[in-house]
């Protein structure tokens, strides 16, 4: 049955907020390191049935959010160019070639064959629910069209709906770490 969050944006946000807090805090490091592992593998075998893809920007996740650390790691090991975003004084994302690597722009996104977001939750239609400050709102329509977007969230995080704005974009695909990644299309029809 899919969960129902709150139609108020902020009201959502606080209750899923609490959620990875809680979750955060009874999560031992062996969790984190099975989280971890499972997405990076279910990422990597959704790529095996792709076209290899030379860069993938992935933003590098804060300690409440899925981890992405593994799935960076094995796309590095892949030889996959990294894009990693760095948030600037007006909120928006400018880009690097990896965490270290020069700064390329706002505009470098454009590059990627692959874009990873984080998210609070995604919708039955792929809306995704951010943290709130609307750096990928700014970020998403920079993407090239017919590029893959994929929401990395947790188990319970696609629900019916969330709270929306006209400037919301859709995401493609989610990836949860007991399902892998899924179109999202498909991936709703519970």
């Amino acid at each position: 049955m899919a969960r129902e969050l709150p139609p108020d944006k902020a009201a959502a946000r606080r209750m899923i907020r609490a959620e990875r807090r809680q979750r955060r805090a009874t999560a031992t490091d062996d969790v984190w390191r099975e989280l971890a592992a499972a997405l990076a593998a279910h990422f990597d075998r959704w790529l095996a049935g792709r076209a290899a893809p030379g860069t993938v920007a992935i933003y590098e996740s804060l300690p409440t959010e899925p981890p992405t650390g593994a799935l960076a790691e094995t796309l590095r090991a892949q030889g996959i160019r990294l894009l990693v975003p760095e948030l600037l004084a007006d909120k928006d994302l400018t880009w690097r070639a990896g965490p270290l690597g020069a700064d390329l722009g706002r505009d470098a996104i454009a590059q990627a064959d692959v874009v990873v977001v984080p998210a609070l939750a995604i919708g039955r239609d792929g809306t995704r629910l951010g943290q709130g400050g609307g750096s990928y709102d700014r970020v998403l329509p920079r993407v090239t069209p017919g590029i893959p977007v994929v929401a990395v969230v947790f188990d319970g995080e696609l629900v019916t709906a969330v709270p929306s704005e006209p400037h919301d974009r859709r995401v493609d695909a989610v990836l949860t770490p007991s399902d892998g990644v899924r179109d999202v299309q498909s991936a709703l029809k519970y």
